[in-house]
């Protein structure tokens, strides 16, 4: 009974112990977090501190710079300025004249292509209900009363 008294005395240690540096590891890992956390926090006030700094040390620079701008700089570059955006507006105009002349165009051709369609489309349907044989009505024909607007023109038979 010793020995097994012995081996769970024995176990009982060696699982303190397996415990303990188990502790020890946690609380090590903790701390590097820890310190890690604290490095990163002390990077960020310093990346800010530094581009307060730098905007500030802009701003001064601008502040300098604007002291040594003359009014006729400025104004010289006001007109080149306006001179560009002027010609800016006129090439987009011209541009957008090229867009709507192509666009009316398109449109027109479309128009003209299904106008000459439905005008085909009317004269065969004209021809088949006057029982043409496709031969043209000579203006002789047009003018005679047979031919347009009087009833018989449809009963007669044409020859």
């Amino acid at each position: 009974g010793t020995g097994l008294l012995g081996g769970a005395a024995a176990g009982a240690i060696i699982g303190g112990v397996v415990g303990l540096t188990q502790d020890m590891k946690d609380r090590k890992e903790q701390d590097r977090l820890a310190q890690e956390r604290a490095y990163q926090q002390e990077l960020a006030r310093a990346r800010e501190a530094e581009a307060k700094m730098k905007a500030q040390m802009d701003e001064e620079l601008a502040v300098a710079q604007g002291f040594r701008i003359s009014d006729t700089e400025l104004n010289e570059q006001l007109r080149l300025l306006d001179a560009a955006t002027q010609r800016h507006n006129k090439l987009l105009e011209e541009r957008a004249a090229a867009i709507a002349k192509k666009n009316a165009l398109d449109e027109a051709q479309a128009r003209l292509l299904m106008t000459e369609a439905e005008i085909a489309r009317l004269e065969e349907e004209l021809a088949r209900l006057r029982g043409d044989d496709g031969t043209a009505v000579s203006s002789e024909d047009e003018s005679s009363p047979t031919s347009r607007g009087s009833p018989s023109a449809y009963t007669q038979p044409r020859s």
